[in-house]
């Protein structure tokens, strides 16, 4: 890529990306103080999207805290990326078993 739409493609998204982490925080700070379980998801939610989307302003190139933790070379993000997935659907599961305690 050119390095002019570089520097446009990082001015747009980064404020994007903090734009979705303060709804993020906002409607987790709502759950929290409503249910227990769904906001362990949305807190860990947040964190993986601040280490995972955390772009260089000038570059805008991913900087991947994952990558340069090395923990004997276990597929690390991998793990990551499915104890995210088993959270979010704890917290769908949990939704719904609210939902029908409400009916």
């Amino acid at each position: 890529m050119l390095p002019e739409v570089k520097k446009l493609f990082a001015i747009c998204v980064n404020p994007l990306i903090f734009l979705i982490i303060g709804v993020n925080l906002t409607i987790g700070f709502f759950i929290f103080t409503h249910f227990a379980i769904p906001s362990i998801a949305y807190t860990y939610t947040i964190v993986i999207m601040m280490l995972r989307y955390d772009t260089d302003r000038h570059t805008s190139k991913k900087i991947d805290w994952f990558d340069k933790i090395d923990f004997n070379n276990h597929h690390w993000q991998a793990k990551m990326d499915r104890l995210f997935m088993q959270f979010m659907i704890m917290s769908v599961l949990f939704y719904i078993f609210l939902w029908f305690m409400n009916r």
